[in-house]
């Protein structure tokens, strides 16, 4: 409910679905962020929140995560040719990041 709704005023704004999804859902993670900041020194943030590590690795394990996903999909699913870089995106990119 409330996540459509802030994501409507941001692609109101921006008018781009996919970046607004994102922006969203980092607006959303605003509070764990801050709290994460408050509770521990500031230099321990990254570290705290995992994201001291390397970004390839953290991709390559969210792609290993998400692989059931897609074959499922290509299995249950038919081929659709109406597919844009726009979904893929929301799809693969923005799902990586919040696996």
């Amino acid at each position: 409910m409330f996540y459509d709704g802030l994501k409507g005023l941001i692609s109101d704004v921006i008018n781009n679905n996919e970046l607004s999804s994102f922006i969203t859902i980092l607006i959303i993670g605003l509070p764990l962020f801050i709290g994460v900041l408050i509770i521990n020194k500031p230099k321990l943030f990254f570290q705290i929140l995992g994201l001291n590590k390397s970004i390839a690795k953290g991709s390559l394990f969210s792609l290993i995560c998400t692989l059931p996903m897609l074959i499922g999909y290509s299995i249950v699913f038919d081929y659709d040719s109406t597919i844009t870089w726009n979904d893929v995106f929301r799809g693969a990119i923005i799902a990586t990041f919040m696996t």
